[in-house]
């Protein structure tokens, strides 16, 4: 018997049934492939225009960025100052490992959803009292130096960083507009399980020409 004659049989709820089966999954595929298709390009090299601030329950730091995106991989540079124009470097936090954007965000305009995997977080101290601190929290490996950086994925430091255990994933949102691309609101934290924010960050990174 073919599908023909198996579909006469049918009765006529049973024939809508199916053919609305048969449409659903027809759109769900059409879906995912046009999601595919209009997902932004985000590989590239990005930096910070300017000295920007992050607020936190801590405070507000000031911090340049630098990223760097490849087909699945990401590393992202925050250098921290100890003043409003970033001149006074204190210490660098350069975290990287692989990502995966898409779909789109069902409920922000322009946005689409992005994970990004911490598998491995470097401090480095730019300064002698960064260093100083460090050592004293038992931070990494060893005696901190100026310049020289350890590893911290795995104990953190100081609650400037989180742990791999604590946070394995980021949940955030990307969206690009020209040469600018934005990152998510940071303020409801970023490690819930599929926990996305509602809401771009104000500060954009920059498109680097190499």
């Amino acid at each position: 018997m073919n599908i023909r004659e198996r579909l006469h049989r049918l009765d006529g709820r049973r024939q809508k049934i199916l053919l609305l089966f048969v449409w659903l999954v027809l759109v769900s595929v059409l879906w995912v492939w046009w999601d595919e298709r209009t997902l932004p390009d985000i590989r590239g090299s990005w930096a910070s225009a300017a000295c920007e601030q992050i607020r936190s329950d801590e405070g507000v730091s000031r911090v340049r960025r630098s990223m760097r995106l490849d087909d699945a991989s990401w590393r992202l540079t925050i250098d921290f100052f100890g003043d409003e124009g970033c001149a006074t470097e204190l210490f660098s936090l350069e975290i990287e490992g692989p990502y995966d954007i898409g779909p789109k965000s069902m409920t922000l305009l322009d946005a689409t959803t992005a994970r990004f995997e911490l598998r491995k977080l470097t401090l480095t101290p730019r300064s002698s009292a960064a260093a100083a601190a460090f050592t004293a929290a038992g931070c990494g490996a060893g005696a901190w130096q100026v310049g020289e950086g350890q590893e911290v994925t795995e104990r953190g430091c100081l609650d400037l960083t989180p742990t791999v255990e604590s946070c394995p994933v980021e949940y955030d949102i990307v969206k690009v507009e020209g040469d600018r691309l934005y990152f998510g609101d940071r303020s409801k934290g970023m490690c819930v399980f599929e926990r996305y924010p509602d809401a771009f960050a104000p500060d954009p990174l920059y498109r680097q020409e190499l």
